[in-house]
C-alpha cells in the first residue's frame, strides 16, 4: 500500500485462487527454492474449497471495504469525457465530479495539439487527485497448507498483481516467494 495514504480501498469480497497448470508448473520448477512449501497443499485446497472470505469481517487498518470500484481511482481517472471549448464550468465540475477527466476540445485543433492538450488535462487531473483515490486493492481468499504454516495469497492492486507465498515463523508472516505477476 502506499505509506503516504491515510487509508486504501479494498475490495470487500476477496475471491478465490483460479490456479491452472502454468502456475503449477512454475512452482514445480523452483523446488529448490520451495522445497519446504506443500505445493501439494495449495493445489488441493484450491480444487476443493469453494467458500469465499468477506475482508469487512477483518477490521484491517486503514482499509475501506468496497462492494465495486469507487468512482476515482487509478484507472477510471484515464477515461475522458470531451466537452465543448466554452463549455460552462458547472458541466465540466460535474463531469469531474463523476469520476472522468473533462477535455476541452476546439474543433480546429491539429492532433499533434489535440495529444498534446489531453496528456495535459490527464496529468492536472491526476496531481489533483487525493493519493487515497489513485488505487484500489484485491486480495483473493488466502490458501493455507495443512499444517498452517504456510499461505497462498493473491494481490491485485491497480493495474498490476501477483501471486504471493508466505511462511508462519516466530509468531509473524514472511513472504517467502512471489510469481506469476502481471500488470496491464
Amino acid at each position: 500500500m502506499n505509506p503516504k495514504a491515510k487509508f486504501y480501498y479494498l475490495y470487500k469480497k476477496g475471491v478465490n485462487i483460479e490456479f491452472d497448470k502454468w502456475d503449477f508448473d512454475i512452482l514445480q520448477n523452483e523446488k529448490e527454492l520451495l522445497k519446504d512449501v506443500p505445493v501439494h497443499d495449495f493445489i488441493e485446497a484450491i480444487e476443493n474449497d469453494t467458500s469465499s472470505i468477506d475482508w469487512s469481517n477483518y477490521h484491517l487498518t486503514n482499509a475501506k471495504c468496497v462492494l465495486q470500484k469507487p468512482v476515482k481511482y487509478s484507472y477510471s481517472y484515464k477515461i475522458t469525457k470531451i466537452v465543448a471549448y466554452k463549455a460552462p464550468d458547472s458541466v465540466v465540475q460535474q463531469i469531474r465530479a463523476d469520476g472522468y477527466v473533462p477535455f476541452r476540445y476546439k474543433g480546429n485543433m491539429s492532433k499533434k495539439r489535440y495529444e498534446k492538450e489531453m496528456n495535459k488535462a490527464l496529468e492536472r487531473y491526476e496531481k489533483e487527485m487525493p493519493v487515497e483515490d489513485k488505487d484500489l486493492y484485491r486480495f483473493s481468499k488466502p490458501v493455507f497448507s495443512k499444517n498452517r504454516r504456510y499461505a497462498l495469497i493473491s494481490l491485485n492492486g491497480s493495474g498490476s498483481g501477483c501471486l504471493y507465498i508466505f511462511r508462519y515463523t516466530d509468531g509473524a508472516w514472511a513472504k517467502l516467494y512471489k510469481f506469476n505477476c502481471w500488470v496491464v
